[in-house]
């Protein structure tokens, strides 16, 4: 079974109302799941874009033992730190739909305190411990500003020993994803239900046994 919550977005409000949203539905969901008839596996959260940001904070949360647990992770070109100094930054900023211009925008109506934006809860990225959380997936655009952060914090996971997996799609911009008339909108979608199907059959085997 699937939960879509709609969160406060960045542009309407700022920190902490998105975060709160997203973990409320979590709670929520989890407390859904408990009451279900048969043993179910640990959640799965999804977030794409700004949403990856919230996924990827609540997921944080399991390595500091916090809240609801959860299964693993999908993140889709998501937006993990404020910066924009990195290389992808400067080579495709102005190549699709996201530029470091509407970034900067976006980042001063959430975080109109810049003291917010060295937070680990608010920026995934600046956490100083990746252990123990939960087996993530990533997905980005090769033509998107926020392609290396993703592979950055993929790097730091897998340093601290946690399961990961990757896929790049050349020649996409941010926002591809939700495309499923593109054929690599597709094939990203595709490759998240085959990652989600792999997770319910071994989280399931690993219940029965």
């Amino acid at each position: 079974r699937s939960t879509l919550f709609p969160y406060t977005t960045l542009f309407r409000s700022p920190y902490p109302a998105a975060l709160q949203d997203a973990d409320q539905a979590l709670r929520w969901a989890e407390e859904y799941r408990r009451k279900l008839p048969t043993t179910t596996p640990p959640l799965v959260v999804l977030g794409e874009g700004s949403g990856g940001a919230l996924a990827a904070t609540l997921s944080g949360r399991i390595g500091d033992q916090i809240g609801p647990s959860i299964g693993s992770t999908v993140l889709v070109s998501p937006c993990l730190d404020s910066r924009a100094t990195r290389r992808s930054y400067a080579r495709y900023s102005e190549d699709g739909l996201l530029s470091r211009s509407l970034m900067d925008h976006i980042w001063d109506l959430y975080l109109p305190d810049s003291a917010d934006r060295v937070r680990p809860e608010v920026m995934p990225l600046r956490a100083r411990e990746f252990g123990g959380r939960p087996p993530t997936l990533l997905l980005s655009a090769e033509h998107d500003p926020l392609h290396d952060e993703g592979h950055e914090y993929l790097a730091r996971l897998e340093s601290a020993g946690v399961a990961t997996e990757r896929h790049t799609f050349a020649g996409q911009i941010h926002g591809f994803f939700g495309v499923l008339a593109l054929p690599l909108g597709e094939r990203a979608f595709q490759a998240v239900v085959r990652n989600l199907r792999r997770y319910a059959m071994d989280a399931t085997s690993a219940m029965a046994a």
